[in-house]
């Protein structure tokens, strides 16, 4: 889980520290909701393992900032998309999933990738400029 949850970006942003800071750019790293807080049923190595990248990225928002590089950290909650665990659990038992959905996500939905992906544009154009070292949750309430 850690391979994949949080080293993937890690190293990605440890590798290119020096191209960020003379580009003075900006990276979001997509975590969780069930890495800023508990959620039945969320596996815990992948909950710990997004907790630790979103500490990593606030914390390093911190030194980078000074650089003038921006990081954020965006925590979806269940997001569908084709071929995602959603997916599959929806053509599972589709019956079950949107039970699920409409007692625990107040907006009663699934989030999408353009969900997730206009916040993306935002953090990273130059309306963005002022943002460092947050985390956005675009989970539809679920997390409240």
């Amino acid at each position: 889980m850690f391979d994949q949850n949080f080293f993937t970006a890690s190293n990605a942003i440890e590798d290119s520290k020096k191209e960020l800071i003379k580009s003075k750019g900006s990276i979001v790293c997509i975590s969780a909701g069930a890495g800023n807080k508990f959620i039945k049923g969320a596996p815990i190595t992948y909950s710990t393992a997004k907790a630790a990248l979103s500490f990593y990225v606030k914390s390093l928002a911190f030194y980078l900032g000074s650089k003038g590089v921006n990081l954020n950290v965006i925590a979806p909650g269940n997001t569908m998309f084709k071929g995602s665990t959603w997916d599959k659990k929806l053509n599972t038992n589709k019956s079950k999933v949107k039970k699920l959905i409409k007692e625990t996500v107040p907006l009663n939905r699934f989030g999408t990738t353009d969900d997730i992906s206009y916040l993306v544009s935002y953090l990273i154009s130059k309306k963005g400029d002022f943002i460092n070292g947050s985390i956005f949750t675009v989970d539809g309430g679920q997390t409240i």
